[in-house]
């Protein structure tokens, strides 16, 4: 399925950023930006609010004491929404999955879910490029799902490399010999190459933590590389960086060779860049193709916790800290090119807890309240404003 990174016509987002008027030098720059309440998402182009934190605890508040049930249902709220339950055999058992998605001119963009019915809980849903299905998680173990078709079908072999899935499973259940956790990963943390054509996950299948890949073309599976890793965006079609505890790797998908890169948190990937902190006080923008690295410092930097890249004009977005011990936070915007920068001061009380880029100049940043976690907003950024 070829996804669009068109925006959701009529969502609450776009009809907010047609309202932002002009800036002039007597206005507050942070009071011109359209707020929406709670929290508002963006995913494969399109714009959704997930349940908030005030939602959640009015779930909570809304359980009747007698027969334990919620008067209300959390649900994701998107122009055009569809929920279609599924059948999936597990265990030889029949269980009921829900899936949100929305369609949008015959491509089909799965919505994730932050909530599940008990007993139905699936994570890690994410696409297979130029196909109609999606990747999730269940149970320590990797499926696929078609919305469309309504079915769900087993991604990994059972039996592969000497392992047996049925003796994972045996395994899981025995106490294991040193006091640590049992619980089998056949497959988990699952990352795809921008051409649909390579998976990478975690397993602990063989007794040790470890990367496999699978070929989704001809489903070879092999192990690739040791270690708990966690993949962070691929460069290209073979080699993608992945976090192993503090430090990063850069990993060849088929011959298994690693390169470490040093510690960096806080890190963004877009294909062949690479942006993270490597110390206080600066960040680091790495391309990977040839090696080069810029470094930009600012006073504002002390800690960079989160950090993103529109795919299109190269600008990061940065949510900062000057004093890291203090809830004071700055939005920076970085011109990748000549590393000048845009700075937007957050409101004191306000902490900023995530962003992402809408588009090529608009950047949604969540915060909530300092004093309350329920008091969430979005605020619509126009960077061409600040």
């Amino acid at each position: 399925m070829k996804k669009s990174f068109v925006i959701a016509s009529g969502t609450v987002i776009v009809a907010a950023v047609l309202t932002v008027g002009a800036v002039t030098a007597s206005v507050n720059p942070w009071s011109i930006f359209t707020k929406v309440q709670g929290p508002v998402v963006l995913e494969e182009g399109v714009t959704f609010q997930p349940p908030s934190n005030q939602d959640k605890a009015n779930l909570v508040k809304s359980i009747d004491p007698v027969t334990g049930k919620p008067a209300m249902q959390l649900q994701n709220k998107a122009e055009g929404l569809i929920t279609k339950t599924i059948k999936m055999n597990h265990d030889g058992f029949s269980i009921d999955l829900e899936f949100d998605y929305v369609n949008r001119n015959g491509e089909i963009v799965l919505i994730p879910r932050s909530f599940h019915k008990p007993g139905a809980v699936y994570g890690a849903v994410i696409s297979i490029p130029n196909t109609n299905k999606n990747v999730f998680e269940f149970e320590g173990s990797l499926y696929t799902v078609d919305v469309e078709r309504g079915t769900i079908e087993k991604l990994l072999k059972d039996q592969v490399g000497g392992y047996s899935i049925e003796d994972a499973k045996i395994k899981s259940k025995q106490p294991s010999p040193n006091g640590g956790d049992p619980f089998v990963w056949w497959g988990s943390r699952p990352s795809i190459n921008p051409q649909g054509t390579t998976l990478v996950f975690f397993t602990n299948r063989s007794g040790k933590e470890e990367v496999w890949v699978k070929d989704l073309i001809s489903g070879e599976e092999k192990a690739l590389i040791q270690g708990a890793i966690t993949p962070e965006g691929w460069i290209n079609e073979t080699e993608f960086v992945a976090r192993h505890f503090g430090s990063l790797l850069k990993i060849h998908a088929k011959a298994g060779k690693s390169e470490n890169l040093g510690e960096m948190f806080s890190v963004a990937v877009s294909s062949p860049y690479l942006v993270g902190q490597k110390s206080s006080g600066e960040i680091e923008i790495i391309d990977l193709s040839n090696g080069n690295s810029r470094t930009l410092k600012h006073e504002s930097l002390a800690r960079a916790s989160s950090v993103v890249i529109s795919d299109k004009n190269l600008n990061i977005a940065i949510i900062a800290q000057p004093v890291p011990e203090k809830p004071k936070f700055e939005l920076l915007i970085v011109n990748m090119k000549d590393l000048t920068t845009k700075k937007l001061d957050i409101p004191e009380g306000k902490v900023a807890r995530s962003l992402q880029w809408q588009d090529d100049k608009t950047v949604l940043v969540n915060i909530y309240e300092l004093t309350s976690r329920d008091q969430e907003e979005t605020i619509v950024v126009d960077i061409e404003k600040l």
